[in-house]
């Protein structure tokens, strides 16, 4: 993979204004006509109270922790105001699984929150004296008790809820569904929710069963937990068990090794995207931030910006509500790696590459979150190559006003927003650089394209984009 200037973004962005005032079919007698308006369609979202309903969550999992050592060499605390104030300027807003951990360390798990609120960040916090999903399990607090507990806590601007459990097994959603409950008896209004995230295709078997070493905990009576789940069944479980969550997250980390793409990526993103549909949730998925995860030194694809636009944009195609980043900080157990290799900033809180390629993808999605947060997605269309198997009989060969795709290797995200067309277009390539992606209408039409964060007015009846590798494109259709 080769590594990519920051700027690649406006060398397609000339592309993009070629193709709608000279290459897109436009000729000065061409009558442009007002696209249809559609009924409109449901959609399923969640935002925070705090920033408004337009505002796409944009987090990371890991924020700044407390002194740590490395190696003997000793790491200051990176809970500053100048740490958060790194974040923010990476286009964050929330964050998730801190270290901070208020049963054990309220001064910092409020200091946390602080430099938090004072740069237009929320967190989802740690507090073990409420429950504990993790190996030594607690039930969680009476309703009472628990109430009195958060009271410390939970009208603190910058706090967006509590940490509950990361990829619980199959076992053990029993388990979290009770704090589930327990959350919202106490947490009956307002945008404040249990952080959970779901497992992907990407674990074990034995992590999606309902039962462990022959021992069974039902979540409905007459299940046999003892069988082996499928994926499927096992998101269908994790959401009825969760029932009241506020969003279904959950992660799959496509760039493993050198030229070895997790297979299972799109059939991932697909399967989350239509079963999130069914239960009427929305979804959240995560971004690799770097490699040498759990210290394996074989998970050696470094992601480079085309990589990293792509892992992005091809979930907000799939219709992801929301978009975080694995690991933001580089957390002390991965201790294998030089500073920042699996994460977008370093141990001191340095920005890595990947911290800049984050922050051009968020610039995108803050351009065009208003209408993707407002929008129902409705289908995929797909051409040409793919890096790895989109699933079979899932893609729409044609959608509303677009009738055919040409040109490069393409994913479209096909919505409905406010009865009218949206189309998120993506170079589905990270090799192809500057790839032309041509859109066929079967009307003269005009459109808003919005591309690395710049919006533009085109019309015609064909529509030509320039995307650099793993770019992605917004097309409204007026």
């Amino acid at each position: 993979m080769s590594k990519k200037s920051i700027k690649m973004g406006a060398i397609a962005l000339v592309g993009v204004m070629t193709a709608g005032f000279a290459g897109c079919g436009t000729t000065a007698s061409a009558s442009v006509v007002e696209a249809t308006t559609h009924e409109k369609e449901s959609y399923y979202t969640f935002t925070f109270d705090r920033f408004g309903s337009d505002v796409m969550p944009l987090g990371a999992y890991i924020g700044p922790f407390g002194e740590s050592s490395w190696q003997g060499t000793y790491i200051p605390s990176t809970v500053t105001d100048e740490n958060y104030a790194t974040a923010y300027e990476c286009g964050l807003n929330f964050f998730a699984a801190m270290k901070q951990d208020y049963n054990t360390n309220p001064e910092e798990t409020m200091l946390a929150l602080d430099l938090a609120d004072r740069n237009e960040i929320v967190l989802y916090i740690q507090d073990t004296a409420l429950f504990s999903l993790g190996a030594d399990k607690r039930a969680p607090l009476a309703k009472t008790d628990f109430e009195a507990r958060v009271s410390a806590y939970r009208d603190h601007p910058a706090f967006a809820g509590i940490v509950g459990r990361d990829e619980p097994f199959g076992f053990e959603l029993r388990a979290c569904g009770e704090v589930q409950d327990r959350f919202d008896e106490v947490f009956p209004e307002g945008s404040y929710g249990l952080y959970m995230n779901s497992n992907g295709y990407q674990c074990p078997q034995g992590w999606l069963n309902g039962g462990r070493n022959g021992e069974s905990d039902p979540l409905w009576e007459g299940e046999d937990l003892n069988k082996e789940w499928t994926y499927e069944q096992y998101i269908r479980n994790y959401i009825e068990a969760m029932d009241g969550a506020k969003f279904y997250s959950y992660d799959v980390y496509p760039f493993m090794s050198e030229n070895n793409l997790r297979s299972s990526y799109f059939v991932n993103l697909q399967l989350v995207r239509d079963l999130t549909i069914e239960y009427e949730i929305p979804f959240w998925a995560f971004i690799q931030s770097g490699c040498y995860y759990d210290n394996e030194r074989s998970w050696n694809w470094q992601p480079d910006e085309g990589d990293l636009l792509w892992n992005v944009n091809t979930s907000l195609a799939y219709g992801a509500k929301g978009i975080q980043y694995f690991p933001y900080a580089h957390p002390a157990e991965f201790s294998a790696s030089q500073s920042g290799e699996p994460s977008l900033v370093g141990r001191y809180g340095e920005k890595t590459e990947r911290w800049y390629y984050a922050q051009k993808a968020n610039k995108q999605i803050q351009a065009i979150d208003h209408i993707l947060m407002n929008a129902a997605h409705m289908g995929m269309m797909a051409h040409g190559s793919t890096p790895c198997p989109i699933p079979e009989n899932s893609t729409l060969a044609s959608f509303r006003e677009i009738k055919n795709l040409s040109g490069d290797a393409s994913l479209v995200g096909c919505f409905d927003y406010n009865g009218k067309t949206a189309l998120y277009v993506v170079n589905n390539s990270l090799e192809k650089d500057k790839a032309k992606i041509t859109l066929e209408f079967d009307n003269t039409y005009a459109y808003e394209v919005t591309q690395a964060a710049e919006k533009f007015n085109v019309a015609g009846k064909k529509l030509t984009l320039t995307l650099a590798e793993g770019q992605g494109a917004l097309v409204v259709l007026k």
